[in-house]
């Protein structure tokens, strides 16, 4: 069974993944230890449990600052002048929201998942 969390991240990693490639971001120190702890998940022999991952995404999201969040909004807005005008705001305001949500999703999740996640659909979707 999948759950609304485990997809929420899953969906925003292979996005951030595809940014990347694209040199959209440059990635932190910070992304970069949470990056190393979830490839760690994959080195290992047993399998990648859904709370093992969600323990690593909320250690993180909760390190999220507000300058992040406006550095995050600045760098939408900075896309997004290629955005049809008539569309840009809404645009605009979906991204930072949906942004902002999944991330206070992640942090506010405290369910018990104990599923096992596919290790190559994983490792597909953190990969850089």
């Amino acid at each position: 069974m999948k759950t609304p969390c485990a997809d929420i991240a899953f969906a925003k990693m292979q996005d951030i993944h595809s940014d990347f490639n694209q040199g959209v971001y440059e990635m932190s120190d910070s992304c970069m230890e949470m990056y190393d702890e979830l490839s760690n998940l994959i080195s290992q022999d047993n399998a990648i449990k859904s709370f093992s991952v969600l323990e690593i995404l909320k250690k993180y999201s909760s390190n999220i600052s507000v300058f992040d969040m406006m550095d995050f909004s600045s760098q939408v807005i900075k896309e997004n002048r290629y955005v049809q005008e008539s569309y840009r705001k809404d645009s605009e305001k979906s991204y930072i929201e949906s942004f902002l949500l999944r991330i206070k999703d992640i942090s506010n999740d405290n369910n018990s998942y104990t599923h096992d996640i596919d290790k190559k659909s994983f490792s597909e979707a953190i990969k850089f």
